[in-house]
């Protein structure tokens, strides 16, 4: 099934329109992608899923086809916002989230501050937070990501090595020419913003709070968010599963799509019925809410 672009658009200079992908009806299924990618990173996810439910992926702000602010970003604020705003619109209470790296991050700070609209959380090759990592590590992140365009690089200049980082080494060509093209398009500014905000973004609460359904979900070789990672972060949270996928580094659902949406399909069967139901021939009467 062949997903549709909308645009939820803003009411007020503080909130960009949105570019979502969505396909499918049934039970409400977001997912939120990582710092260098956009919603076509899901792409082979949102075919799959529309088959049972309602699946949907979004262009954070400053990515892709969404609109942005300028200013500083914050997570909390902004991004977190962004969800609230996107689910209202679309007349959702409560939604699986699925976020990978930094919309892992993301869909935390959503949780801890909207808990009873979390039917089940998926936290993908992420972090509790960057600061949780320590000081020298996020300097080293900052220094390899941003330093580099802070002094004249464009993020199609740094795509190569960024792809040779994410990717374990024997990652598919496709998976690597996906990656290459969206780490290229970019744009440098809002990049540069979510970057450095990512870097510095504090958990909003602790993992002992988490209390909806959760998958923590890494790749063996992933070297960004190692297994290690992980690991803490399901025992943390009381009664999570832990999938680590053999063979693939940073980008699961990209690099195995088939080993990413098989997981993901058992743990959310396993939660049936948590979460509000749409339809995306339903998107049209939404206010607010138009074709792209």
């Amino acid at each position: 099934m062949s997903a549709g672009a909308w645009r939820v658009c803003s009411h007020t200079a503080d909130e960009p329109d949105i570019a979502l992908s969505v396909a499918g009806t049934g039970e409400c299924l977001v997912f939120l992608h990582g710092l260098g990618s956009t919603r076509e990173s899901w792409s082979d996810q949102i075919e799959f899923f529309a088959n049972r439910y309602c699946a949907i992926a979004w262009d954070a702000r400053g990515y892709g086809d969404s609109g942005d602010v300028a200013g500083e970003r914050n997570f909390a604020v902004d991004f977190a916002s962004d969800l609230a705003r996107i689910l209202d619109r679309l007349g959702v209470q409560r939604a699986h989230l699925v976020g990978l790296s930094m919309g892992g991050i993301i869909a935390q700070c959503f949780y801890h501050q909207h808990p009873d609209r979390v039917a089940t959380l998926t936290l993908a090759d992420t972090f509790e937070s960057f600061p949780t990592l320590g000081e020298a590590a996020v300097a080293g992140f900052l220094k390899a990501r941003l330093q580099p365009l802070i002094e004249g690089a464009t993020p199609a200049d740094l795509a190569p090595g960024a792809v040779n980082a994410l990717l374990a080494p024997g990652a598919n060509p496709q998976a690597r020419a996906r990656l290459l093209n969206t780490l290229s398009t970019l744009r440098s500014d809002p990049y540069q913003r979510t970057l450095l905000a990512m870097a510095h973004q504090h958990a909003l609460g602790p993992l002992s709070a988490i209390r909806a359904p959760t998958l923590v979900l890494t790749g063996e070789l992933d070297r960004l968010a190692p297994v290690a990672i992980a690991q803490a972060i399901a025992a943390g949270i009381a009664g999570s599963q832990l999938s680590i996928l053999p063979g693939i580094g940073h980008l699961t659902n990209l690099e195995d799509p088939a080993a990413f949406n098989d997981t993901l399909t058992q743990f959310l069967n396993r939660h049936a019925g948590l979460a509000d139901t749409l339809s995306v021939n339903t998107l049209a009467s939404r206010p607010s809410v138009r074709p792209l």
